[in-house]
């Protein structure tokens, strides 16, 4: 069984993943996405009921769909040439037509697809941080993984103004709360945790994003790769 290396991700799959950034999906459908990338690191021609090649419509030959997520239902949309897992988009059964039905649906995902992957790969989006009320919610966030060194950058100022000012602190409990000096600091103490863990993101992202430039290595994709991971891809192109 020979796996994939590479993974090129699209304009497209993150326009469309960003969607779920502030819902309760978010973590299911990002651990599912990795799921899928680690079956095809381990065999490219890993099939299951929930990851399979399109066979009934002629316009999506080439085409893998994976579940990342039952209800509301969303599918992974991806093909694979050579060595490269190519991710398209996240969608759903309307983007192709259910059941064979709407032709000009699948034509029109193929071109999507097709298009975006031409455009070249993002190794990481540049987006917004996360809308976020406690920093509880940031721990481990999945973010983290896939954000660009200026996004980054931006998540990691707002946490440091809410440690200076405790404005959402106030916001949350009341104005009055910072009197009650255990539960202040406690936050704080939370806010400065997700800040440590950001340390290491921040540190190696501007690398990442000149060795991930053109794909990234398979077993590095939608994760902070460890020491270990990493030092195997120095030499990465």
């Amino acid at each position: 069984m020979q796996g994939v290396n590479r993974v090129l991700y699209s304009d497209l799959f993150w326009e469309s993943l960003s969607e779920f950034r502030n819902t309760p999906y978010y973590r299911q459908v990002h651990a599912n996405i990795r799921s899928c990338i680690a079956n095809k690191l381990a065999d490219r021609n890993f099939k299951s009921a929930t990851d399979e090649p399109f066979s009934a419509q002629k316009e999506l030959k080439g085409i893998w769909h994976a579940r990342v997520l039952g209800s509301p239902l969303r599918l992974l949309f991806y093909t694979i040439e050579g060595d490269t897992l190519q991710i398209g988009s996240v969608g759903t059964h309307d983007d192709y037509g259910w059941k064979g039905k709407n032709s000009k649906a699948a034509e029109r995902l193929v071109e999507r697809i097709r298009h975006s992957v031409a455009k070249g790969h993002v190794p990481f989006p540049a987006w917004e941080p996360s809308r976020w009320s406690d920093p509880e919610q940031l721990m481990d966030h999945p973010d983290i993984s896939v954000m660009s060194f200026e996004s980054l950058r931006k998540l990691d100022q707002q946490l440091l103004h809410e440690y200076e000012t405790l404005a959402l602190f106030k916001r949350k409990h009341g104005e009055r709360a910072v009197e009650d000096v255990d539960a202040a600091v406690a936050w704080m103490e939370k806010v400065g945790e997700v800040r440590s863990l950001l340390v290491q993101a921040l540190a190696s992202r501007p690398f990442f994003e000149r060795k991930f430039r053109d794909t990234t290595p398979a077993e590095c994709a939608m994760l902070v790769p460890s020491p270990e991971v990493a030092s195997r891809h120095i030499g990465f192109k």
